[in-house]
């Protein structure tokens, strides 16, 4: 009878060792730049939806919190992801030759586009958001997108003063 208790203890500790993994959070402007880079480790709860993360900043602060996956088309998410992946405005040159109602003309002009961008996830991405609080007083909200096929995935963080980080998942 030892060999079930062995193999049910390898799957046990096999389904535990799948539910974690770790994220770096690397500074993305000047206020995220003073804080440094930021490590989290989080590990899956039962339903494999959301569970607790933990971390710690280079000045040895102690951040705890939880995550949880999201719909979508939550109002709530993207705000967070859209301000350090799909910043600036775009701007451009057209010139060329035409034909209006049978006449031949020339055109010409430059414009500048700017707008807001759309969060659209890919096959296989699990959108979710994360809430952690410092033991020194931090707050930080992020949003990330998991690739549940793949494993990894991209997100950004945010303080409460501003600092922005990107996020890399493994």
């Amino acid at each position: 009878m030892l060999v079930p208790k062995k193999l049910t203890l390898l799957l046990s500790s096999l389904l535990f060792l799948a539910g974690c993994g770790s994220a770096n959070l690397y500074p993305v402007n000047e206020q995220a730049r003073k804080i440094g880079l930021v490590k989290l480790n989080y590990k899956e709860g039962l339903v494999g939806l959301g569970g607790e993360v933990t971390g710690t900043m280079q000045n040895g602060e102690t951040l705890q919190g939880e995550y949880t996956s999201v719909d979508t088309d939550s109002h709530a998410f993207g705000t967070i992801y859209s301000s350090v992946f799909t910043k600036g405005t775009s701007q451009g040159t057209i010139s060329g030759n035409g034909v209006f109602l049978n006449t031949s003309s020339q055109y010409s002009g430059s414009g500048t586009s700017s707008g807001t961008a759309q969060f659209t996830a890919s096959s296989g991405a699990r959108p979710g958001m994360v809430s952690l609080v410092g033991d020194r007083g931090t707050t930080m909200e992020c949003e990330y997108l998991f690739n549940s096929y793949k494993g990894g995935g991209l997100g950004a963080c945010q303080t409460q003063d501003g600092a922005l980080f990107r996020m890399h998942v493994r």
